[in-house]
């Protein structure tokens, strides 16, 4: 029985969380009240993916129907493999697994991609410039765009940077350094000339940018920047008909 105050919050938010989700009880006491601490009364429910694609065909528009029919499929895989270790709180082990998960698509991303090219005839260079960098950077953007919501722009901006530093780094360093120590040879890059001019342009124009305005981001900066990757796009493709630069 409560005794006090304290217990009888506890007690009442516990009753308003726990949902029973096809005859499977879905709880998470201790989270919604950490939240409700936070000012945030949104309450939390797990679902199962049969669930979750019933409420969404349901009660969604559209838009999120759509969304979900495409990415059923990775629910589906990620809740069996993962989702009860998030409740049995394994959450390094629960890391871990989502983080082969997410290796295992950015290969195979990355080798349909190298088919893609060749059936459409360009090069895979060029491809894995547009299509492959924006398909393996989408966890950036998702990262970027909740800590954004959250109003923490520092964040964001590290986070994009830091990512880079490390794809460059490391992500191209260590294979490079054990190739090379393996073989004995250099690792040569081709046609890479007109690459590394636009990211010394896009490091510019960002410091440039940042350094003018102080570091103030307004809507019109954001549309630049989107302008500028529309150009970059255009470039790539004209190139791989044109040849006019390496």
């Amino acid at each position: 029985m409560p005794t006090g105050p304290a217990d009888l919050e506890a007690n009442l938010v516990h009753r308003q969380l726990t949902k029973a989700v096809n005859g499977s009880i879905v709880t998470d006491t201790f989270s919604s009240l950490e939240s409700l601490e936070h000012g945030n009364e949104e309450e939390i429910v797990w679902r199962n993916p049969y669930s979750e694609a019933v409420h969404v065909f349901k009660n969604e528009g559209w838009m999120r129907k759509t969304y979900f029919s495409i990415e059923f499929f990775w629910v589906v895989i990620v809740w069996a493999t993962g989702g009860w270790m998030r409740h049995k709180k394994w959450h390094l082990t629960l890391f871990m697994v989502m983080l082969g998960w997410l290796i295992f698509q950015c290969v195979y991303l990355t080798y349909w991609l190298e088919k893609l090219s060749c059936t459409i005839g360009i090069t895979p260079g060029a491809m894995g410039t547009i299509l492959g960098a924006a398909g393996t950077s989408i966890p950036n953007l998702l990262c970027s765009m909740y800590v954004a919501k959250k109003g923490q722009g520092v964040m964001a901006c590290t986070e994009v940077w830091g990512s880079n530093v490390w794809l460059i780094f490391v992500c191209l360093g260590l294979p490079w350094g054990i190739h090379s120590s393996l073989t004995g040879k250099p690792v040569i890059v081709s046609n890479s000339t007109s690459l590394s001019v636009w990211m010394a342009a896009v490091y510019v124009i960002y410091i440039l940018q940042s350094v003018v305005t102080r570091w103030h981001y307004t809507k019109v900066w954001g549309y630049f920047y989107c302008f500028v990757y529309l150009v970059f796009v255009i470039f790539v493709f004209s190139n791989e008909s044109l040849h006019y630069v390496n």
